[in-house]
């Protein structure tokens, strides 16, 4: 699972802006749009022609056809919007006809899609293998991806079905597995959901864009289904499937939004994450050791004087947003946590840095936090596989299951060094009436405010540190606009929340339920005395949580034992490992742009003479290559996908080929980019002496 961006988990919609395109782009948005239309008008043609013969499988492959280009026209709408009202007004026209004629076969369509409707029962035709076809043109919707939209369907339906909607082409379906009739289709492809870790599974094993829509069917009911309890069920799987979707949209707007800062920053780091302590010097110092992970919600307000009698019987853990309200009390703590890539150093200005023995941060972290802190970091990949090359270069085996918020990674620390209890402070995912976060942390002056017509919040009284990371995301905090959800309540009954929260509220639940099966002896309790309930913790109060840990008979001396682990890095060999790392990066970057030069040429050469057989080897190179450099799609994420979302539409060779072109080009682009950052930190490298790590008599380290 990768990082989020703050303020940006998929809501993006609620966000406009009116930016117009320069008179280029916008000429080729157009030529798209009507070569869509032009499709669509002789699909349209075509299909009233075949009507009118009587071919149904000459009318069904035409409309189905049509499904599909509907399903680019809206994409093109998404992207054109009202500027075809600016539109030249010789292009203006010439979309209105094509539109006229597409109008004509619209009566035609839906009265053919639906001719059985009322005659033949869906269990009828569901049943024969010849009929399903004809069930599949009721059922389908008139605007559909057949490539990237997910069907689902009930575990009633029959394999011939099944089948038949393969046959049509859709490539994506997935089938809800109900308890009560558990039945399995004969059929390898398909994926059964049963559960909300099923539909994370299907997501963290697919290749869905952002462009993707879900639909469930829930064709030819059994009377035993047909009750409350199976439609709450039915509801419950799908709500889970669409926040696993929700989940992986956040994960792809990361890439494309930070995928190239992750990159760069992630280059610029490498000579001080080298001189770093890695996360896995920790395994098995802290096990059975509390830890007390403070996040800056609201009700911190409530209990946060309490946190201090922890300090020296626990671990002490504070993301980055809540260490000022902790040292403003008194209270120092053991570790501060940072994982977003952006600008977060303002979140530490008034922290007592000197005080707080260790600072964990992402690989991919900011450089300035590497450069002011650096005798006291510890690393960790922060975005897993976006930062999994970095890990790879030190041949670090241990792979921290990260999640989308930096109390979800301080979580995963907590399991994955075995502390127990692991006690959740200032965890509301909620709101307090107009407050986020809490009072005296780095951002509490922030407020809310809740729109109850049109169910939405947006803030005011924003920091300049969190309107800059808002700036990050394309997003302007004044006009910011974000919709409500809802949460279980601490205390029962429901609480708002907003989308990032909402995935972040499911990634604990995950988590528990990993405890619950693999580490038992693991206690978790949300002691946050407010926001929401999460399932799989103990609900008790801090005071509780105290009298438990007073208890405990673990005896360790913390900050020494954090000291130990700084000072066990075999920083010499660590850059050795760097530095032959980046020369072979710099090897095989060049290797694939030169394989993708070639693949240039040699497109051109099939475009002309119609021969791709030597253009179809070289690809299998490249694509290849660009699996060993696999980062190149971290530099260039959204070029590449829109690339690729040419290839799909293109309807013809020469197209195609022009699509693959488009790609060839950005790899080499991207590969030129690199190279240069690559040799920035190959010249540091071999500039600068080796580091090494001493005590001074205060017990800190020094370089």
């Amino acid at each position: 699972m990768v990082r989020r961006h703050k303020g940006h988990s998929g809501s993006s919609n609620y966000c406009k802006k009116d930016v117009m395109p320069n008179d280029q782009n916008a000429n080729a948005d157009f030529d798209d749009l009507i070569g869509v239309l032009q499709r669509m008008s002789d699909l349209s043609s075509g299909i009233l022609q075949a009507g009118i013969v009587g071919d149904q499988s000459g009318t069904r492959a035409r409309v189905d056809q049509l499904r599909q280009e509907k399903s680019y026209l809206l994409v093109k709408n998404r992207n054109i919007g009202s500027q075809i009202n600016h539109a030249p007004l010789e292009t203006q026209k010439k979309i209105q006809v094509l539109l006229n004629n597409i109008s004509k076969s619209e009566q035609f369509v839906t009265a053919w899609c639906s001719r059985y409707k009322g005659i033949t029962d869906h269990q009828t035709l569901m049943e024969s293998a010849d009929r399903c076809h004809d069930l599949i043109d009721e059922i389908i919707p008139t605007s559909w991806d057949w490539k990237n939209d997910i069907l689902i369907l009930p575990n009633w339906v029959t394999q011939d079905l099944v089948e038949a909607m393969y046959a049509r082409g859709q490539r994506r379906i997935c089938i809800f597995e109900f308890d009560d009739r558990p039945r399995f289709l004969g059929l390898k492809d398909l994926f059964y959901i049963n559960c909300e870790k099923d539909a994370f599974d299907y997501f963290s094993q697919s290749d869905v864009y952002a462009s993707a829509r879900i639909i469930y069917i829930s064709v030819a009911t059994p009377l035993y289904a047909i009750n409350d309890d199976h439609r709450k069920a039915e509801q419950k799987l799908l709500e889970d499937f669409k926040m696993a979707f929700i989940h992986r949209i956040a994960n792809l707007n990361t890439v494309k939004l930070q995928g190239a800062r992750l990159l760069r920053q992630g280059l610029k780091n490498l000579r001080a994450v080298a001189a770093s302590t890695p996360f896995s010097k920790m395994i098995g110092r802290f096990e059975g050791v509390p830890m007390v992970i403070v996040s800056p919600g609201p009700s911190l307000d409530k209990n946060i004087d309490q946190i201090k009698e922890f300090k020296g019987r626990s671990l002490i853990v504070a993301p980055a947003q809540s260490a000022r309200a902790l040292t403003s009390k008194g209270i120092i703590p053991d570790i501060v946590v940072v994982a977003d890539p952006n600008e977060m150093q303002y979140l530490l200005e008034g922290v007592p840095m000197e005080q707080v023995t260790a600072l964990i941060l992402g690989v991919t972290c900011h450089p300035a936090l590497y450069e002011k802190y650096a005798d006291k970091i510890i690393t960790f990949n922060a975005n897993l596989g976006l930062d999994a090359w970095i890990s790879d270069i030190f041949n670090d085996t241990t792979t921290l299951p990260a999640g989308g918020s930096v109390s979800t990674d301080a979580l995963c620390m907590g399991v994955f060094l075995k502390c127990s209890p692991v006690i959740l402070v200032g965890q509301d995912f909620s709101f307090a009436e107009d407050k986020q976060y809490a009072s005296l942390s780095a951002d509490g002056q922030v407020k809310i405010i809740k729109n109850d017509v049109d169910n939405t919040i947006s803030y005011s009284n924003l920091t300049g540190g969190l309107e800059t990371v808002l700036a990050a995301g394309g997003f302007d905090g004044k006009t910011f606009v974000e919709p409500l959800r809802t949460l279980p309540g601490y205390y029962g009954g429901t609480v708002f929340t907003k989308t990032d929260y909402a995935i972040f509220h499911s990634e604990f639940k995950k988590i528990a339920e990993v405890v619950k099966l693999e580490s038992p002896e693991i206690r978790l309790l949300n002691c946050t005395e407010g926001g929401a309930y999460i399932e799989g913790f103990e609900h008790i109060s801090l005071l509780q949580a105290k009298e438990w840990v007073f208890q405990s008979k673990v005896s360790i001396h913390i900050t020494d034992e954090l000291h130990e682990v700084l000072g066990c890095t075999d920083v010499e060999n660590r850059l050795k490992q760097l530095s032959k790392s980046l020369k072979i990066m710099k090897r095989n970057l060049t290797e694939t742009k030169v394989s993708a030069q070639r693949c240039q040429m040699l497109s051109h050469h099939a475009i002309k003479d119609g021969k791709i057989s030597k253009l179809a080897n070289e690809e299998k190179k490249l694509i290849n290559l660009v699996k060993d450099a696999r980062f190149i799609s971290l530099v260039a994420q959204d070029k590449i996908l829109s690339a690729m979302n040419l290839g799909s539409e293109a309807q013809s060779i020469p197209e195609s080929l022009a699509a693959s072109n488009v790609l060839f080009r950005i790899i080499v682009e991207a590969v030129r980019d690199l190279v240069p950052l690559i040799d920035g930190t190959i010249h540091k490298l071999e500039a600068m002496p080796i580091p090494s790590k001493e005590y001074n008599i205060e017990g800190q380290l020094t370089f």
